[in-house]
């Protein structure tokens, strides 16, 4: 495949997972397993080579990771306002 990297499918797999997994932690297992699953899929479809699911895995992780800090701002920024 060409022009595949990083993968979408687990990028967005991962930053979902995370963002539903940080208002209810009692799935965050089930989102870790449909993120392995969306991999494995994409690996074993011939869509993805390993690099590019490890390229789409640190784009999820550091997409969810700036979206949570926005939130965090958001909430000390409103906390000021007051």
């Amino acid at each position: 495949p060409y022009q595949s990297f990083p993968s979408g499918h687990v990028a967005c797999t991962l930053a979902a997972a995370c963002a539903v997994g940080s208002v209810y932690p009692q799935t965050r297992g089930a989102g870790a397993v449909a993120t392995g699953v969306i991999a494995v899929a994409r690996l074993v479809k011939g869509a993805h080579w390993p690099l590019d699911i490890l390229g789409g895995l640190a784009v999820g992780a550091v997409a969810s990771s700036f979206v949570a800090g926005l939130f965090k701002m958001q909430g000390s920024w409103e906390a000021r306002r007051r």
